[in-house]
C-alpha cells in the first residue's frame, strides 16, 4: 500500500492502467458521509479530487448485510440495501464508506468488470465477499482468478476481537483468488490517519474507497 496525505493506493491496483481507485485517510473525509447527505456530497468531492473522467458515482446503503447491486445504465447514486456494487461501465465510479469495517477492491483483469465490498463483521460472516464476485461472475463472466483484489485499512485482531483481514483473505483465496493485496493497516491503532467507530466510540467520521474503469 502507498499512502499519501489525503488518501492511500494498493500497489496491485495501481499496476492496472484501466482502473483509477483511492481510499481516503481521515484528512480527506472530515465528518462527511454519515447522513446520505454527507455520502453523496463525499462522492462528488471524490470524482472532483481523483476520478476527473468519471461519468457519475454510486454507492450502497450499508446495512452490514449481502446484498449487491448492479450498477449500469447511468443509474447511480445511493443503492439501498446493498453493501456491494459491481459494474463493467467505464466511468462509473464505486464507493463504498467505512471506519473500522475492511472495503474490499475486486477487478476482473480479464472482463474488466469491477467490484467494491463494504465487509463488516456481519457481511463478512454472511459472505458478502464472496456474494460479490459471485454477481460478478453472472453479470460478466468473472472469475477469482483472474482478478486483482485489495483490502483496505481497516480494524485489525490487535483491537478487534475477530481477525476479518484473515477472514476476507481465505476467502478470497478459497474462491481461487491469487492476487490479493492485505496491508493489514489497522484503523484503530492510527488515530492520526484514519478514524475508528470502535476507537472513537461512535465519534462521526468515515473513510471512503472507490473503484472506476478509467473512461477511454
Amino acid at each position: 500500500m502507498i499512502q499519501r496525505d489525503d488518501h492511500c493506493l494498493f500497489r496491485i491496483l495501481a499496476a492496472e492502467t484501466r482502473l483509477a481507485h483511492v481510499f481516503t485517510t481521515r484528512r480527506f473525509a472530515g465528518d462527511a458521509a454519515v447522513s446520505p447527505e454527507g455520502r453523496a456530497e463525499m462522492a462528488a468531492r471524490l470524482l472532483g479530487r481523483f476520478f476527473p473522467g468519471a461519468v457519475a458515482a454510486a454507492w450502497g446503503g450499508q446495512v452490514h448485510g449481502v446484498g449487491v447491486a448492479v450498477v449500469r445504465d447511468g443509474l447511480c447514486g445511493e443503492r439501498p440495501g446493498a453493501d456491494a456494487l459491481v459494474t463493467g461501465e467505464a466511468g462509473v465510479c464505486l464507493v463504498a464508506f467505512g471506519a473500522d469495517c475492511p472495503v474490499v477492491f475486486i477487478a476482473d483483469g480479464r472482463s474488466g468488470a469491477v467490484g467494491i465490498a463494504h465487509s463488516g463483521r456481519r457481511g463478512t460472516e454472511g459472505g458478502v465477499v464472496t456474494a460479490c464476485i459471485e454477481t460478478m461472475g453472472r453479470e460478466f463472466g468473472t472469475r477469482a482468478a483472474d482478478c486483482a483484489c485489495a483490502i483496505s485499512p481497516s480494524i485489525g485482531p490487535c483491537c478487534y476481537p475477530v481477525d476479518l483481514w484473515a477472514r476476507i483473505e481465505g476467502e478470497l483465496r478459497s474462491l481461487g483468488a491469487t492476487r490479493v493485496e492485505n496491508p493489514r493497516a489497522c484503523t484503530s491503532c492510527r488515530p492520526g490517519d484514519f478514524f475508528s467507530y470502535r476507537r472513537d466510540r461512535g465519534a462521526r467520521g468515515r473513510m471512503a474507497g472507490a473503484l472506476m474503469i478509467a473512461a477511454r
